[in-house]
């Protein structure tokens, strides 16, 4: 009865705290030009505006077939209802989609591991300024989590309903054509919910058939449009986005002998890279706009204290890290499940920035295996240090 009352208590404060954050983040997003400030704004503004004007299949596309096509092409739906009023009903369905994820996600952790874990993970998206921002701004980011969050919750806590099973390939594949960098993380989530197929063949079938329609249909928009048969070409130029190793690379092919070329250069990259995935303080400022000048650190630079701000960011790796390494310990301590999902979903998360970007906005979209680790990872230092503290109180009496 006490679990359950406990349970009830975490529900109604995440529900409710959710609800109330919708107009704050709506009106910190529609009061000022919030939207044209995110970072991918240039290219994906006019790219939903030509998708609405000139048809999925049409040529000229703004950014195709660089770009992904999936965040601008639903964007151009709000373009068609309103061609004057899109860009705020574009933040009025990221808040809202964001926000069932919120309360989906917490379903989720609170199903594989305690409901616990699975309020205090949801809060820290609930009351992260990053999220609270990026949700207003022209970024794929909240789909990419919410659509992620959607089939996972789907396969994992409703797997046992054939209907619902179904529907999470669907939402799996709305999350590929928002960014196919998920493709990885989507097959491993896949992979540990096998078990709903319950190994027959004909329903597998049916799931891969939706999880791969999508991502199909845009790669054949980008062979017609674009003579190119892909979901994004980007992966070549970005490999020396900031791994400056591979900057004269024109194909995958000459990663491995650029590596051997310069393997000490490499590996420093991949240590500032692994630094930047984990500092809420990377780079110039206006790398960081997704944060949109609302953070801690943004005053301290401001006012000219860089060096504190410096020394906070450090700090906060330093903390980030540690909660997740105690966390995965705590976790395989407990013998729990799908201790390993949230570690393989962590290192592939990881991999894909230590190796190319090292951007700290990309750790939003991480915060969904992150977020649980961490805060088991204060309830396990948490512990240690009541230990301690009741080891230290028997010594001395």
């Amino acid at each position: 009865m006490k679990t359950l009352a406990l349970e009830s208590r975490y529900r109604v404060f995440l529900y409710t705290g959710t609800l109330l954050s919708i107009p704050v983040k709506l009106f910190y997003s529609l009061s000022r030009p919030l939207f044209e400030s995110g970072p991918d704004a240039p290219t994906y503004i006019p790219s939903a505006i030509d998708f609405a004007k000139s048809g999925f299949f049409q040529k000229g596309i703004e950014g195709m077939p660089n770009w992904p096509a999936g965040y601008p092409w639903l964007q151009s739906f709000l373009v068609r209802l309103s061609d004057s009023h899109w860009k705020e009903l574009a933040q009025i369905s990221q808040v809202l989609l964001f926000s069932i994820s919120i309360i989906l996600f917490y379903r989720f952790i609170s199903h594989i591991i305690t409901p616990k874990v699975g309020f205090y993970s949801s809060l820290i998206l609930l009351i992260s300024p990053a999220w609270a921002v990026a949700n207003g701004e022209s970024m794929y980011e909240t789909y990419l989590f919410s659509f992620l969050v959607y089939g996972t919750f789907l396969l994992f806590v409703k797997g046992s309903e054939p209907w619902l099973k179904y529907s999470s390939a669907f939402f799996f594949g709305m999350a590929i054509i928002i960014h196919p960098r998920i493709i990885p993380i989507v097959i491993i989530i896949i992979f540990y919910g096998w078990t709903q197929f319950k190994t027959i063949k004909f329903g597998v079938f049916v799931y891969a058939s939706i999880l791969v329609f999508l991502p199909i249909m845009f790669s054949v928009r980008n062979l017609v449009a674009e003579g190119i048969f892909t979901l994004s070409d980007a992966l070549v130029p970005s490999l020396s986005y900031h791994t400056k190793s591979f900057a004269n690379c024109q194909s995958l092919s000459c990663v491995p002998s650029s590596i051997l070329q310069h393997p000490i250069d490499f590996i420093g990259e991949c240590l500032f890279n692994f630094y930047a995935f984990w500092s809420p303080h990377s780079g110039a400022l206006s790398k960081g706009s997704w944060f949109h000048n609302i953070s801690l650190l943004t005053a301290f630079d401001l006012k000219g204290f860089v060096i504190f701000g410096q020394i906070l960011s450090l700090l906060i790796v330093i903390l980030g890290i540690l909660f997740v390494v105690l966390g995965i310990i705590e976790i395989k301590r407990s013998a729990n499940t799908f201790s390993n999902l949230l570690i393989f979903l962590l290192a592939t998360f990881l991999l894909t920035d230590f190796l190319i970007f090292g951007d700290n906005r990309h750790r939003l979209v991480g915060l969904f295996c992150i977020a649980p680790l961490q805060v088991l990872g204060i309830f396990r230092l948490k512990e240690n240090v009541l230990s301690l503290q009741k080891s230290s109180n028997n010594y001395q009496s």
